[in-house]
């Protein structure tokens, strides 16, 4: 998967000269960042363009809608204004919106499709993936906690809601 350059952005991501200065100029192997071409060659290169991302979202990946979690939502705002104002709202503007559509759009058709649907379920899991009860052991019970709490508040008890108890309930009425 590979891409040219046109109008300045290059790669299969259509990244900027300035996303790559801004993710600290990440290079293909044995390259210099101060090479002129360095940064077309790795925004070309999937592995190397991958890895600028990375190193971006290294650098100003935050919860930009301050739901908790840093997610794929808070990436694409991301993406979309800057690591630097990503806080602002999307739909103030006719590209924002059109832009919010097409994530949505996305994420709706990735959660359709099983393969793309387990991948996000994996890559999240290894993430978040833990002993959630600590009990010793990382299983179902906590993959059920890390689903309705989330990764980074999966020790939270469930008894405290009604809503929490239901979920409880069916996870116990699933198991047994």
């Amino acid at each position: 998967m590979t891409r040219g350059c046109s109008d300045g952005y290059c790669g299969p991501f259509i990244i900027s000269r300035v996303y790559w200065v801004d993710a600290g100029k990440p290079t293909l192997p044995d390259d210099d960042p101060e090479r002129k071409e360095a940064f077309e060659d790795c925004a070309k290169d999937y592995h190397c363009s991958i890895k600028i991302i990375e190193s971006y979202m290294a650098n100003y990946g935050k919860d930009c809608n301050h739901d908790g979690v840093t997610d794929c939502f808070d990436y694409m705002m991301i993406n979309y204004h800057g690591g630097r104002a990503c806080s602002k709202p999307l739909l103030l503007t006719q590209s924002g919106r059109r832009w919010l559509k097409s994530y949505l759009e996305s994420f709706e058709d990735c959660a359709k499709d099983y393969h793309c649907s387990i991948k996000i379920i994996e890559s999240y899991m290894a993430n978040y993936g833990k002993d959630c009860n600590h009990d010793g052991v990382t299983d179902c019970f906590d993959y059920m906690m890390i689903n309705y709490h989330g990764g980074r508040a999966c020790s939270k008890p469930l008894l405290l809601t009604q809503s929490g108890r239901r979920w409880l309930k069916s996870y116990l009425e699933c198991r047994f």
